[in-house]
């Protein structure tokens, strides 16, 4: 365990906040587990498409399996979210949905 494990639990609560659903389900304990270990959960934008296809991608790979692939640290999830907003207000009438700039300030006040 180390730094990227806060990270993996950070994009879990994004993930949440996204969707409205946990990323990994199950009726137990040990099934959610195994989920955690082995599957990759459901695209984020297909629970909500509203969602800025970039945000997807910082998510996903906050919840990669492989640490050596994961976010190696917070500075590098805060410069990607950071990008994330620059470019939606770049858009100006195209800014992403009200629920996916909250979120895209909260993940960026965390850092």
């Amino acid at each position: 365990m180390d730094a990227r494990s806060d990270l993996w639990s950070l994009g879990v609560i994004l993930y949440e906040m996204a969707t409205g659903t946990r990323p990994f389900l199950g009726p137990t304990t040990p099934m959610v587990f195994e989920g955690i270990l082995t599957k990759a959960p459901v695209p984020v934008r297909e629970k909500n498409p509203k969602i800025p296809v970039e945000l997807e991608r910082i998510i996903a790979r906050l919840l990669e399996k492989d640490r050596e692939t994961r976010y190696q640290s917070a500075a590098d999830v805060r410069a990607d979210l950071k990008r994330l907003e620059r470019a939606s207000s770049a858009r100006g009438a195209v800014a992403p949905e009200p629920k996916a700039r909250v979120l895209l300030k909260y993940a960026i006040s965390h850092f």
